[in-house]
């Protein structure tokens, strides 16, 4: 052992390392000599808080941090699935909700009728009106447009000469007078939306302001507008003994309703047929007459609804 610690002596000497042998030496007797000083050193005492008594004395007060009021991490705030999404709070103070302005009342009169005093009753009316806020007007809300699609309904009044009938919503393909005796058929009404086209029975002959397609002897297609030189039409019906009934047909109204409404009023409307079939059959004691559609003519009218 003591022929390896001279031969290692004796091979630092020759390169010249034996103080740096000497240091690491030296470090490692003194490590642990100091690692043993500092563990025996006692802490050094803390000093006492200052008591309620001295709080009139020069010295420095202790100021002790309370714990207690620490608040944690306010991360909870935000929302779970979309944390980027701005809180309630700070939306409600970038955009803030308007005011209203507060309503004007007017001031009310002194109780008994007195005046200020000051003025004699010559001041009375200087602040009238301008005190309180200035009124909001309100504005009028628009009506909802109706929504598409629509179709067209006419009133028309139609009936024997002196004893015709209004008949209101009358829809496209409606008879007229009654589907006991029908004599007209509503088609619709031209592009323009102010004109009505009727189908009319081969059995009668029309006269009047009207406009007859093909003519008048054979009017399969019968034009009634809203003016008023243009909205009446006399009809004529020969029976087979010779006996004829003059009726009258006046345009009153075009409405352009959606659809929808007029699904609707379908059941009513169809009702309302059958009871008025039913009184005229009643009346006349007679069998349903047959619809007598032209077959020379071309139908083709220029309808859209």
């Amino acid at each position: 052992m003591n022929k390896l610690i001279l031969e290692l002596w004796h091979d630092l000497r020759a390169k010249r390392l034996w103080p740096v042998a000497a240091l690491l030496v030296a470090a490692l007797v003194a490590v642990p000599v100091m690692l043993k000083k500092n563990s025996s050193t006692p802490p050094a005492p803390t000093p006492p808080a200052a008591s309620a008594s001295s709080a009139g004395d020069n010295s420095k007060a202790v100021v002790v941090a309370d714990t207690g009021t620490a608040q944690g991490s306010t991360l909870g705030v935000f929302n779970k699935k979309d944390p980027f999404k701005p809180d309630k709070a700070v939306l409600s103070a970038a955009h803030p909700k308007p005011t209203p302005a507060p309503k004007s009342s007017s001031p009310s009169a002194p109780a008994g009728g007195n005046t200020p005093s000051g003025g004699n009753g010559s001041g009375s009316g200087s602040g009238s009106g301008n005190g309180g806020g200035v009124p909001v007007t309100p504005q009028p809300t628009k009506p909802q447009a109706p929504k598409g699609p629509f179709a067209y309904t006419v009133d028309v009044k139609f009936g024997k000469r002196g004893e015709t009938r209004v008949h209101h919503d009358v829809q496209k393909l409606d008879v007229l007078p009654n589907q006991n005796n029908p004599l007209l058929v509503f088609l619709g009404v031209n592009m323009a939306g102010d004109t009505a086209v009727f189908l009319t029975d081969t059995s009668l002959k029309a006269a009047g302001e009207g406009t007859c397609k093909p003519g008048g002897d054979t009017c399969s297609f019968l034009y009634l507008k809203l003016d008023k030189n243009s909205n009446t039409e006399d009809l004529s019906e020969v029976a087979a003994d010779g006996s004829g009934t003059e009726y009258t047909l006046t345009l009153l109204a075009i409405h352009k309703v959606p659809v929808s409404e007029l699904a609707k009023g379908a059941k009513k409307a169809a009702a309302a047929a059958r009871a008025e079939a039913r009184r005229a059959h009643i009346e006349k004691h007679k069998s349903p007459t047959a619809f007598h559609v032209p077959l020379s003519a071309q139908l083709t009218p220029d309808t859209v609804g």
